[in-house]
C-alpha cells in the first residue's frame, strides 16, 4: 500500500511540475498571453498516446481559462512595464512592479515567489523586440491536486495502520 500510495503522490506531483513548466513555456512562447489557440503546446504532446489518453487527457481549449498569470517587460532602464494583468485577481500593478523586482533581484532565469497565500512560478526570456519578460503563473491551483492527494493518502495510510493493529490485537 505504501508503494502504491507512494507512486499515485509521486506522479501528481511529477504531473503538476510538468504542467507548470509547460504552461510558462506557453507564455513565453505567446509574449505573456494563452488563449485556446496559442496554447495547444501547454497540455502536452497530443499525438503520444500515453499522454493524450491516460496521463493528461485529451487537450480542451477551455482549459486555459483555469490558470491564473501574469506578464511583464522590463526595459534597459529597469523600467516594468505591465503587459498583462487580465489573468489574476486581486493583484494590482503596484504589486506586480514589487513582484517583478524581488523575482529579478534573484539573478535567475526561473523561480518561485510568494504572492500573499499564493505562490507564483515566475520565468525570465527575451521577447520578440529583445526586452526582459518575466511570466508569473499561480501554481498554487496546479499544485492543489497534488496536496488534496497527499492528505488523502496520509489518512488512508493512518487509517490502514489501524485496521491493521486492531487486527493483530484481535488475532492474538
Amino acid at each position: 500500500m505504501l508503494i502504491t500510495l507512494g507512486g499515485l503522490v509521486g506522479i501528481t506531483r511529477v504531473q503538476s511540475k510538468n504542467e507548470v513548466d509547460r504552461v510558462l513555456t506557453a507564455l513565453v512562447k505567446n509574449e505573456g498571453h494563452l488563449s485556446p489557440r496559442n496554447a495547444h503546446a501547454a497540455f502536452g504532446n497530443q499525438n503520444d498516446s500515453i499522454n493524450r489518453n491516460f496521463l493528461g487527457g485529451p487537450y480542451n481549449p477551455e482549459a486555459v481559462y483555469q490558470y491564473r498569470y501574469f506578464a511583464v517587460t522590463v526595459d534597459a532602464s529597469h523600467r516594468v512595464t505591465v503587459v498583462n494583468d487580465n489573468n489574476v485577481y486581486q493583484v494590482n500593478s503596484t504589486k506586480i512592479k514589487s513582484i517583478t523586482r524581488k523575482a529579478l533581484s534573484d539573478h535567475q532565469d526561473s523561480g518561485s515567489i510568494d504572492v500573499g497565500r499564493n505562490q507564483y512560478a515566475y520565468r525570465v526570456a527575451k521577447n520578440s523586440v529583445g526586452q526582459t519578460m518575466v511570466v508569473f503563473l499561480n501554481e498554487t491551483l496546479i499544485y492543489n491536486r497534488f496536496w488534496l492527494l497527499f492528505r488523502v493518502a496520509v489518512v488512508l495510510g493512518i487509517g490502514s495502520l489501524i485496521v491493521f493493529a486492531v487486527v493483530l490485537k484481535i488475532a492474538k
